[in-house]
């Protein structure tokens, strides 16, 4: 290749390390303010049963949650922090389980916004944005709790995943893209493996390849593995119910009503409670509200300055028609996020507390980012 073109993809290359960088950063502060005043010194009001299981069997064997083989990974997150803290001479410390899920709490904004990259790179401000909203969503009671640390953990599997499989998809190297592609499928179990809620999105995910690459074989091949690992979910947990019926934690929590009218107003009841952010439920501030005040200020100066800075660093309002293009982008991130937040919820529409708010909104936050980014674009 002659030397300017080589130039001009090594400037590409460091620009894009430069926008990771920044949104990287900016979500990094947003969740400290969130999780930082209250989490450094909160461990286990209930859930204790996690880390007793890390102490009473072998640093390998904790990994694994015997007591359920469809959700054999459930305890991965739980016993990692207790090895960490073993190892660093504090075991019995909180400390690690709260770093983990503050990790896996940016992680999932971070995952989100190197998806839409890939999606949108003419629109590195729209995915910047729709990643911070969904480091910002906490529809959701139990948020902050570490004892549902398996939620993000879930979740982080499965953008991974979804990413990976991007990643294939966009290899020219075959042998790099089914690589890739064993990643993927990897991450796919790791999260169906430890939790079955998000079953219906990693049923659609793919689909969405089709909007950014069209290469009928390889994509053909792609979704063949990735279908795969649900298609073995799905046979497992058939043969489970059909042989032990009756008998296990999920029956014991399902809902009694089965009416059309009441399953539909519980699902749209979730949609809602998931986009209504003025009516979230939260704790009450312990602390003197100023700091709350000061909190929120601060972070809507990361949120705002970190698009700004990112804006400047890619050189977006310089395009030509930006208007056009960005109102395109938004109506699209509009129905994706729509699609997302709608098919958050089947699996809890079976529980018999689909109404609880409680663990049950973990899964909507990333389509409820793309929707309330999209709404603000618009």
């Amino acid at each position: 290749m002659p030397p300017e073109v080589l130039a001009r993809m090594a400037a590409r290359r460091r620009r894009a390390r430069q926008v990771a960088a920044l949104a990287g950063f900016a979500y990094a502060v947003l969740v400290l303010i969130m999780w930082g005043p209250f989490s450094m010194h909160s461990g286990f009001p209930f859930e204790t049963g996690f880390p007793y299981l890390s102490e009473s069997t072998s640093a390998l064997k904790g990994f694994l949650y015997a007591s359920d083989p469809l959700r054999i990974h459930l305890t991965t997150f739980y016993h990692l922090p207790y090895l960490i803290g073993e190892a660093l001479g504090i075991r019995g410390s909180y400390v690690p389980y709260q770093v983990v899920y503050a990790l896996l709490w940016w992680a999932r904004g971070f995952l989100v916004f190197l998806v839409l990259r890939k999606f949108l790179p003419g629109s590195l401000s729209v995915c910047y944005a729709a990643g911070a909203l969904v480091v910002l969503h906490t529809s959701d009671g139990a948020v902050g709790w570490v004892g549902q640390i398996h939620q993000p953990g879930l979740i982080f599997w499965m953008v991974l995943a979804f990413y990976l499989l991007t990643l294939a998809a966009e290899s020219a190297n075959w042998a790099r893209a089914a690589l890739f592609v064993v990643a993927a499928g990897l991450c796919e179990y790791m999260s169906l493996w430890t939790y079955e809620s998000q079953l219906p999105l990693m049923l659609v995910l793919p689909l969405g390849l089709l909007f950014r690459w069209r290469s009928w074989r390889k994509l053909a091949l792609i979704c063949g593995a990735w279908y795969s690992i649900p298609a073995i979910y799905i046979r497992l947990t058939v043969l489970r119910y059909l042989n032990h019926p009756g008998h296990t934690y999920q029956e014991s929590v399902v809902r009694k009503g089965w009416s059309w009218p009441s399953l539909l107003a519980d699902w749209l009841f979730n949609i809602g409670a998931s986009l209504k952010f003025w009516n979230w439920p939260h704790d009450e501030w312990i602390a003197p509200k100023s700091e709350a005040y000061l909190l929120a200020l601060i972070a809507a100066l990361v949120f705002f300055g970190g698009g700004l800075a990112l804006m400047r660093l890619t050189q977006e309002s310089r395009r030509p028609n930006p208007f056009v293009e960005s109102m395109r982008t938004w109506w699209i991130l509009l129905g994706v996020g729509l699609i997302w937040v709608v098919l958050s919820f089947p699996a809890y529409l079976l529980l018999d507390s689909a109404r609880g708010l409680w663990r049950t909104q973990f899964l909507s936050g990333i389509g409820a980012g793309l929707v309330l980014a999209a709404v603000c674009g618009l």
